[in-house]
């Protein structure tokens, strides 16, 4: 089975990347699907840490300590549930950044 859809999902929308949509966004009327590219999380229910809803790519997000694409809510909420795999990835990026800058 493939994910072009269109299938219903947990909260019975239908998802699937042949599956034609605007971004999620109040407000927002870019034209998107519904497949993962477009999803808040790493599945069509959101996973672990997204909401499950789609974005387009300007209100989709990857950070450095973000297990996978989220939307903005749900990047403020993991930042404020792991401060700590927030800080160490900042730092590790810090480290990195200072190595990048003296091999120049």
């Amino acid at each position: 089975m493939g994910w072009s859809g269109p299938m219903p999902n947990a909260q019975g929308r239908m998802v699937g990347y042949a599956v034609e949509a605007v971004c999620d966004l109040d407000g927002c009327e870019a034209k998107i699907d519904r497949g993962l590219a477009y999803v808040c999380g790493d599945m069509h229910d959101g996973g672990e840490f997204g909401c499950g809803l789609y974005f387009c790519y300007e209100h989709l997000f990857f950070g450095l300590a973000c297990p996978e694409q989220l939307c903005e809510a749900c990047g403020k909420r993991y930042d404020e549930e792991h401060p700590e795999e927030v800080a160490a990835a900042i730092a590790e990026f810090e480290e990195k950044r200072k190595q990048w800058v003296q091999n120049e």
